[in-house]
């Protein structure tokens, strides 16, 4: 990343209207943590142009124009490289990318340095990080899409809801549940147990915020439901991003210090 940091290289696709977009490393640095080596950088993106609105007051119109721009927009990321981890920021508007444009633009970085060869797969939380940390987080806030049971069966907990479904002919159930103020939830026997187990098999979707064990919120945002349920798994199984919030620790840049790589080695067990 050193020999590349500031060389900017194509990104997306090329548009005869307008330049080139180009994505870049920035501001690589690497630390330790706990013994361990992390490294940050900046991914940035610089479009080349932006749209410009003008007024016509005497015609009553607005007219757009691409004008050149050579600002750039970028997303601060930390990686644990020996465990082939990473965060990034996820903000968007005039100063910063989201993450998924950050990954985007690293994605094109990796391949152009390595001359297409460069393989870049991201993986977010998969079901077995889910079902954990819906053990271990402190839930303050469960929202979920079930559906009966049909042709297969689960457990008790999740029969008897898609029974109660199945009298009243209720095809989907939608909703969300809250804790007391203050207060925090965990799966019981009640109705966020009966929605995970019919979301393991295919018949629901869900998705959650909580505390974490170091007390950051966290949130899992909830898949897309699908009436088949082979559909459900398979987007269960899809990469999901993971929203941590962060405070900044003592005014410093929370993504210089230690707070969220130590974060990251305790979401992915170690």
């Amino acid at each position: 990343m050193n020999e590349e940091q500031g060389n900017g290289l194509p990104h997306g696709r090329l548009r005869a209207d307008r330049p080139q977009a180009n994505a870049l490393i920035m501001e690589p640095n690497e630390f330790e943590s706990d013994g361990e080596i992390c490294l940050t950088w900046s991914v940035g993106i610089r479009a080349g142009v932006r749209i410009q609105t003008e007024y016509d007051s005497q015609t009553r119109t607005r007219t757009l124009q691409l004008v050149a721009d050579p600002h750039i927009r970028f997303a601060p990321v930390l990686a644990l490289p020996e465990r082939g981890i990473m965060a990034i920021e996820d903000r968007s508007g005039d100063e910063q990318i989201s993450a998924r444009q950050a990954i985007g633009a690293f994605r094109t970085i990796m391949q152009t340095v390595h001359d297409g060869d460069g393989s870049f797969e991201v993986h977010h939380g998969d079901p077995e990080d889910i079902e954990r940390w819906l053990d271990e987080w402190e839930l303050k806030e469960y929202s979920y899409t079930i559906a009966p049971l049909n042709p297969i069966s689960a457990s008790a907990f999740a029969e008897r809801r898609s029974e109660a479904m199945k009298r009243e002919n209720v095809w989907k159930d939608a909703g969300k549940v809250l804790p007391p103020e203050g207060q925090s939830m965990q799966p019981n026997g009640g109705i966020i147990q009966e929605a995970n187990e019919l979301s393991e098999v295919g018949y629901g979707q869900r998705g959650f915020r909580g505390r974490t064990p170091d007390g950051h919120i966290a949130h899992v945002p909830k898949p897309r439901f699908h009436d088949d349920r082979h559909k459900n798994l398979a987007e269960q199984q899809k990469p999901h991003f993971v929203r941590v919030m962060f405070e900044p620790d003592n005014g410093q840049d929370t993504f210089l210090g230690g707070q969220v790589a130590s974060a990251l080695r305790r979401f992915y067990g170690g």
